[in-house]
Formats: structure tokens, C-alpha cells, sequence
């Protein structure tokens, strides 16, 4: 727990400071209380620890934005909002809420919660690990060579469509998942769900653009790349993900789920399967920020964050989100506040996001449960006031 010397030398350094922006107020009203509650605890999860006044972040912005989360967290269905700022996690809150078909959950340091496609940034990671040192070859060779031995029948100009057509989603085939919600049976997730072989049911489809010309969200191109980091490895991929990604990172404890129909049974999915704990994804966030490195330990080549958070597709996303592109299998775009700000983005179903802002050395975290229903732009009102924080004092 928080010592009581750590939390009396934060109020004692409120006491003397000036009370130019309003500080003084926090020794009457009771907020910096609230403050002391959203200070990360110390764990021996390899993460370093640090207050919002270490951090030079402004307090009351920080108490700002707890109570506006609070306040509003029953129409955003928050889980949970973590912060790091330069290495070090400053600000950590959970909440209780609705999370699907698990119904009402208390939310806490230790619960695992569904990453959505978040999940595909992580593998993006995991395919750099996997081919480091031989990216130029990889992702100039074409999806078919790595399953010209099996028995699937590839859809017409299929051949054409090479490693980096599926990282950044350019392959052109034939695919429907956005216009279609996840639950209509028609819509081609679902129906990758279904099939026995999501790697065949892929591939089957037909090119309906030239590859590289159009840009079509298609998590089944994700499957593809598991696949491919199998047979890259010769190891299972929830095994080779622990091995050199999450050990290296401390992450003990996730689950990466698959299909129920697939086989063999207990292949990961890694378009939409990953749970994580909030510290934990956190951990990934930071990866990328600290350009691979976890502290001193290089984990993915510096090379690979690079290609990955590139702007390979000019537009994506626009609109509440801000203006996004594509990357490898990440969304590198510029927020819509003012000042502007650059982010490289994970974003999954329900709100899960990951923001990773190298101009301001913030990483932001956010669960929650919105699967199929509004508030799942929470991140901007998020970004807006933790940048606003970091200005003030910045």
C-alpha cells in the first residue's frame, strides 16, 4: 500500500506550493484525498511508480478527471483507466460494471478482461519478434507460399496478395465486418468464427481489389499471420506469445482464446482473443513507446516499431476518433484537440483502448464493456483531459 511518509510528503508539498492555479483548494475540499486513491500501488510486476506531482502533471486536472470518469462511467461502462507517463505508472482507477455475457463485474488490478482487437497489435508485435532480421523478405513474399503444401483452395488473386497486404489490411479480398454487426450471422467475422479453418475460410475468398489499391477492415488477415508465426517458429502461438513477449514483460497470467468450432481445438485467435490484465496490456503500451525496450531489455527490434506505427494507409478512421491511418496492424493518427497531438492507437470492441502519445511520454489504458452500444469513443474525452493535464505543467 501507499506508505503514509509517501502521502504525507505529497500534501506537504501542496501545503508550500504556490497557489497560483487553484492548489490551496485541494487541502479544503477533500480531492487530493481522491488523488491519493487513483496512485498506483507498488507491485513486484516490474512496473515503477510514481505520484501525479512526480510526474509534474497538474493535480487538479488529474482530480478533474476522476470525477468526470465517476461521474459518467454508467453510460461509458468504464472498467478501468491507466496512466504512464515516461516509464513510470502515475494513475490507476477501476470500476464496477456490466461486461457482457459475464454480466456484473467488480474490476480490480488482478481481473483479465477481453482485449477485442487490441489483440492485433499485439500479434503485429509478435510477427516482428518472430521475423526479425528478415522483414524486407517477409513481408515482399506472398501469403500462399507459407500454405502451398496444404490442402485449401485459394480464392481468385489470392497469389497476389503478399505479408504486408495482410499486416496493413490492403489485401484486397472480398470481406465484410464493418458494415454488418458482429452479431448478424452474415457478417464475415462471424462466419470466420463458425468455420472449422478460419486460415481456409480466408484464403477461399476471392480478390475483389487490386492488393495494396484499398484499405478494408479484415481480421481474418490476423489469423492468417498466426498461422504463419506457427510455422515461422515451429511453436503454438499462445505458447511462443508467452515465451518471448509476456515473460520478458513479467505477464504471468492471460488467456488467448479462439474460435469454438475450430480446429484443432485451442487455436488462438489473434484478431480478437487476447485478455490481459489492465497493468499488463499497460506493459505493452509502454513497449512501444520506449521504441521496444521494457527498461533496459530490448524485446522487439527497434526496426519493427517503426514499421508498424507508420502511416502505410493515409485514412482509416475519421471523425469522433480523430483522423487515423493504418499501420501494421496499429493506428497511427493525430487526435482532434487543440493543440493537436500525434497517437499510435490500439482499439478493440467495447471501448478497449491503448494510446500511446511519444510527444507528451503518455500511455493511456481504458476497459470497458460498451460491446454493441454507444460510448465507445471514451478515449477522446480521456486524451483531451490527461494532455491538458500534462500541459498545464508540461
Amino acid at each position: 500500500m501507499i506508505s503514509d511518509n509517501f502521502a504525507l510528503g505529497i500534501r506537504l508539498r501542496y501545503a508550500v506550493s504556490s497557489d497560483e492555479d487553484g492548489k490551496h483548494l485541494l487541502q479544503s475540499d477533500g480531492s487530493l484525498d481522491a488523488m491519493l486513491n487513483t496512485i498506483p500501488l507498488q507491485l513486484k510486476d516490474g512496473w515503477s511508480i510514481a505520484s501525479p506531482v512526480e510526474a509534474n502533471m497538474d493535480v487538479q486536472s488529474m482530480v478533474d478527471l476522476t470525477q468526470w470518469i465517476e461521474e459518467t462511467y454508467k453510460y461509458h461502462n468504464t472498467h478501468a483507466v491507466l496512466i504512464e507517463h515516461a516509464g513510470r505508472l502515475i494513475y490507476e482507477l477501476y470500476l464496477n460494471g456490466e461486461d457482457g455475457n459475464a454480466g456484473h463485474r467488480k474490476f480490480n488490478v488482478n481481473s483479465l478482461h477481453d482485449l477485442r482487437s487490441i489483440s492485433k497489435s499485439v500479434t503485429s508485435l509478435l510477427f516482428g519478434i518472430a521475423f526479425e532480421g528478415d522483414y524486407g523478405r517477409a513481408l515482399s513474399t506472398p501469403i500462399t507460399e507459407y500454405f502451398k503444401n496444404s490442402n485449401i483452395t485459394f480464392g481468385a488473386g489470392v497469389e497476389e496478395v503478399t505479408l504486408q497486404h495482410a499486416l496493413t489490411m490492403t489485401a484486397g479480398i472480398e470481406w465484410d465486418e464493418s458494415t454488418l454487426p458482429y452479431s448478424d450471422p452474415q457478417n464475415d467475422a462471424a462466419q470466420r468464427h463458425r468455420a472449422e479453418d478460419p486460415v481456409a475460410f480466408t484464403l477461399g475468398r476471392p480478390v475483389k481489389n487490386p492488393p495494396g489499391s484499398h484499405w478494408v477492415y479484415n481480421g481474418g488477415l490476423t489469423d492468417l499471420l498466426v498461422s504463419i508465426i506457427e510455422q515461422k517458429t515451429g511453436k503454438r502461438f499462445r505458447n511462443f506469445a508467452a515465451e518471448v513477449l509476456f515473460e520478458p514483460l513479467g505477464i504471468n497470467n492471460f488467456e488467448w482464446w479462439g474460435g469454438r468450432y475450430w480446429k484443432p481445438k485451442g487455436r488462438a485467435s489473434g484478431a480478437s482473443g487476447l485478455r490481459m490484465r489492465a497493468r499488463d496490456l499497460a506493459k505493452i503500451g509502454s513497449l512501444v513507446l520506449h521504441d521496444g525496450l521494457w527498461g533496459n531489455q530490448r524485446i522487439v527490434s527497434s526496426e519493427w516499431i517503426q514499421l508498424s506505427i507508420q502511416r502505410h494507409v493515409k485514412e482509416s478512421i475519421q471523425g469522433a476518433r480523430g483522423n487515423y491511418g493504418y499501420g501494421f496492424q496499429w493506428w497511427p493518427g493525430r487526435s482532434n484537440s487543440i493543440p493537436a497531438y500525434n497517437i499510435i492507437a490500439g482499439f478493440g470492441l467495447g471501448g478497449q483502448q491503448l494510446l500511446v502519445v511519444p510527444e507528451l511520454h503518455l500511455v493511456v489504458t481504458v476497459f470497458a464493456g460498451n460491446y454493441d452500444r454507444h460510448g465507445q469513443n471514451l478515449f477522446n474525452w480521456v486524451m483531451d483531459r490527461v494532455a491538458f493535464a500534462h500541459r498545464r505543467h508540461g
